[in-house]
C-alpha cells in the first residue's frame, strides 16, 4: 500500500496537463522618441536577472545530486564491507533457514557491521556481525530466516527504487514519511513470516 502511495506521488503530476495561462497581448502603443536615446549599459551586455524558478530548480538539482551522492557513498561502503569480509562458516541453522525459506544468499562475516545486512538482487549477500557464529542456534536460525526472506522477496530492488525516488523528492516531507512507513512495514511483514 505504501509503495503504491509513493508511486502515485510520481504519477500524480501527469494526470493534470501542464498549461501556462497566458493573457492575450494588449494593444500597447509604440513608444514615441522625442529626443536622442542614451543607453546606460554597454551594447550587448545585459544585467543578470535571478528568477525564483531558477533558484528553486538550482536547489532541487543540488539536493538531488547530494542525495544521489550519499546513496553512492553507501553503495561503495557496502562493496568495501563485502570485499573485507570472510565467508561465514556454514552452520546447521543457516542450512535449515535456506531450506525453510527456499532462498539462498552468500553469508559473510564482517567486523564492520553491528547487525545483519542483506543486499544484492541477483546474488544476494548477507553480512553478519562477528558474533553471529557464537550466537545460540535458535537466534542464528531466526536471523538467517529473516535475511533470507528479504532475499527471496527481492527487497533490495525495492529499497533501491525507494531511495532513488527519495533522492528526487528529497524536499517533500510526505515522501520522507512514506519511506519510513515502507521500511517499517517491510520489516514487520518479514518478521511475521519468520
Amino acid at each position: 500500500y505504501y509503495q503504491a502511495l509513493l508511486l502515485s506521488t510520481l504519477l500524480l503530476p501527469m494526470l493534470q496537463p501542464w498549461r501556462q495561462q497566458t493573457a492575450p497581448p494588449a494593444a500597447i502603443p509604440a513608444p514615441q522618441v522625442v529626443g536622442p536615446v542614451v543607453s546606460v549599459r554597454p551594447a550587448g551586455r545585459e544585467a543578470p536577472r535571478w528568477r525564483t524558478e531558477d533558484a528553486v530548480l538550482g536547489a532541487w538539482v543540488a539536493g538531488t545530486a547530494g542525495s544521489l551522492a550519499w546513496l553512492l557513498v553507501g553503495l561503495i561502503r557496502l562493496g568495501r564491507y563485502r570485499r573485507q569480509s570472510r565467508l561465514a562458516p556454514v552452520t546447521a541453522a543457516w542450512g535449515r533457514a535456506e531450506e525453510l525459506t527456499g532462498a539462498r544468499a552468500e553469508a559473510r562475516i564482517s567486523p564492520e557491521v553491528t547487525g545483519p545486512v542483506m543486499f544484492g538482487a541477483r546474488r544476494p549477500v548477507v553480512l553478519l556481525p562477528a558474533e553471529f557464529p557464537a550466537a545460540p542456534e535458535d537466534d542464528q536460525l531466526a536471523i538467517a530466516c529473516h535475511e533470507l526472506v528479504h532475499a527471496r522477496r527481492r527487497d533490495w530492488v525495492f529499497t533501491l527504487a525507494e531511495e532513488l525516488v527519495g533522492a528526487a523528492l528529497w524536499f517533500h516531507p510526505g515522501v520522507w514519511w512514506l519511506r519510513s512507513r515502507i521500511r517499517l512495514t517491510r520489516e514487520q511483514a518479514v518478521d511475521l513470516e519468520v
